[in-house]
């Protein structure tokens, strides 16, 4: 006897996340390590969607160097800087240094080069 389409749906379809599952996701470990001039490293974080909303809020339209001392001030977590530690070395570190470590976070958040693109 054979399935019916409907027992052969039934079969294939994703069972319903629990909220057990959903606060599981928040345990995930999205750090990633960042090689910096020298052989060091420095470790980042993704960030949550609440801090991704952040990023922009109140910030002047094309103002990318506050969005990035904003990242780091949140996704830099070793070391862990002030905000104005972040804005000092925001303004005086090698650009690739501050472009290697934002597009890590960038990448950890989901939301790097390749990322859907969406109004935020």
């Amino acid at each position: 006897m054979s399935a019916s389409n409907d027992e052969l749906h039934e079969n294939l379809a994703p069972s319903a996340a629990s909220e057990e599952d959903l606060f599981a996701l928040l345990a995930t470990d999205s750090t990633a390590e960042v090689e910096i001039p020298g052989g060091k490293t420095v470790t980042v974080r993704g960030l949550t969607r609440a801090e991704h909303l952040w990023l922009g809020k109140g910030v002047p339209e094309g103002d990318a160097s506050e969005i990035e001392r904003r990242m780091l001030t949140k996704a830099l977590i070793s070391p862990a800087l002030s905000p104005a530690k972040v804005a000092k070395f925001h303004e005086q570190a090698p650009s690739n240094v501050i472009a290697a470590i934002v597009k890590k976070i960038r990448d950890l958040s989901g939301f790097g080069e390749g990322a859907s693109k969406s109004a935020v």
